[in-house]
């Protein structure tokens, strides 16, 4: 769904879906928002979803770097 001045308009993506049995979805969304630079990611169906058009130019490599260091 949308928000802002559209909140009720459905606005098309492809969003990235992280799921590991190391951590649970709960846990790997707060260790992302706690990180030095933090990132946001919604929870459902026990997966971790990233919406890449909030990520700005180069934010994909602090995504990475994020994941890495908290998956190990």
């Amino acid at each position: 769904m949308g928000s802002g001045s559209l909140p009720t308009q459905n606005l098309a993506t492809t969003l990235v879906a992280i799921h590991t049995e190391k951590i649970s979805a709960t846990s790997l969304t707060k260790q992302l928002r706690h990180y030095s630079t933090p990132i946001f990611a919604r929870i459902q169906n026990d997966q971790v979803l990233i919406d890449p058009r909030t990520l700005r130019d180069g934010d994909d490599k602090i995504l990475i770097e994020a994941l890495l260091k908290i998956l190990g």
